[in-house]
């Protein structure tokens, strides 16, 4: 029973822990200042001084002056109070004012601002500062199922709401509990999900954290755009060096080989899903590189007096003993050039060269071969022409 009870406690702290973190976003005068970025009306002087009882323009005004004064709504609360008294005389069904009401009253009756927060949301679901508002609540009361349900909300009443929410959500994906909360909703594919994974797989510090949380929902919803998010996200786990997570999420997606990710053969299955930077990479510059032939082999080039990496592929190769072999067609290399195999393991920090053959010179229809060992730690390597 004693082990029962630790192991709550300590999801409570997992929990609690994930959720601080959107606490300290979404305090209420942060909350604010993310409101400005979305609000519809920027200069309500303007409109006041033609329509002073314009209540969106008031509504706009007490939003401008919470945000002034750090969003300290009991410092100022009576002139907030005022200006939305004011719009809801103009427009008794205003959402945004009957929440400047609610923060207003925040520190003097907490049931009754509960209230003006549901009756705003009540009138108008796409009223986003309502909606911020009941986020940081559902976070304060370690409610992470409500506080997903209001960023779900809010995120579909605007998309500029994507701006302000995207980077909080992304801050909360170090947590699994928050990305299996999460995955529901990506798997129902709400308008803003696939912008999400987007925006995920450009800014994660660790891509890994999305691959769990396409995991859980499914895979990547089946709507326009889903095959550039799964290659964009193979390749930000590629530069991030997370190589591992890497083959497996490739493995993961319809039409994959997995002898793509041993072998290194340039002859292409065209029927097979394509793997992004799990194939070969040529280089393409103008000193230095390789281009695809229509045969499936590949075509070398390189400047008088130049050297460099003219083709690229990453290998998943357990620890043993390989034979390289090479089979070439016509050439022409000026005298003196040469071409050269080199393996780089790419399992550490920085690179480190595994293997390298001997300088050669290629002779039309004729087959080179090398014998090469990979050692224990190095599964996870480069091979370079």
């Amino acid at each position: 029973m004693a082990d029962q009870l630790r192991t709550g406690n300590r999801r409570a702290v997992v929990r609690a822990s994930a959720l601080a973190v959107v606490t300290a976003a979404l305090a209420v005068s942060a909350a604010l200042s993310a409101f400005a970025n979305v609000t519809r009306l920027t200069s309500p002087e303007r409109a006041l001084a033609v329509e002073p009882n314009n209540a969106v323009a008031l509504a706009s005004l007490a939003d401008i002056l919470l945000l002034a004064r750090g969003g300290n709504a009991a410092r100022n609360g009576m002139i907030v109070r005022e200006y939305a008294l004011r719009s809801l005389s103009s427009n008794s069904l205003n959402p945004s004012a009957l929440r400047q009401l609610a923060l207003s009253n925040t520190s003097i009756v907490r049931g009754r601002s509960a209230r003006l927060l549901g009756l705003s949301e009540k009138l108008s679901r796409r009223e986003f500062g309502t909606q911020l508002i009941l986020i940081e609540r559902a976070v304060q009361e370690g409610n992470l199922d409500g506080a997903l349900l209001h960023y779900d909300i809010a995120l579909r009443g605007s998309p500029k709401s994507q701006d302000v929410l995207f980077p909080i959500l992304l801050d909360t994906f170090g947590d699994p509990e928050i990305r299996e909360a999460l995955a529901p909703y990506i798997k129902a594919s709400p308008p803003w999900a696939m912008n999400f994974l987007a925006y995920a797989t450009a800014n994660a510090p660790r891509p890994s954290a999305v691959v769990s949380l396409v995991g859980r929902a499914g895979g990547v919803p089946k709507a326009r755009g889903a095959t550039e998010i799964e290659d964009a996200l193979l390749s930000a786990l590629v530069a991030r060096r997370e190589f591992g997570a890497a083959k497996d999420y490739y493995l993961t997606l319809p039409g994959s080989d997995p002898v793509l990710l041993s072998s290194p053969t340039f002859d292409l299955d065209e029927g097979r899903r394509r793997a992004g930077p799990l194939e070969w990479l040529l280089t393409e510059s103008s000193t230095t590189g390789a281009t695809v032939l229509p045969d499936g082999g590949i075509q070398l080039f390189g400047a008088s007096g130049e050297s460099g990496i003219a083709a690229s592929k990453i290998l998943f190769l357990p620890p043993g003993h390989y034979n390289l072999a090479s089979d070439f067609g016509p050439t022409n290399m000026p005298a003196g050039s040469s071409l050269q195999w080199k393996l780089r393991c790419l399992g550490m920090e920085k690179d480190e060269t595994a293997w390298q053959g001997v300088n050669f010179r290629p002779m039309a229809n004729k087959s080179l071969s090398e014998a090469f060992t990979i050692a224990e730690g190095c599964s996870i390597s480069a091979l370079d022409l």
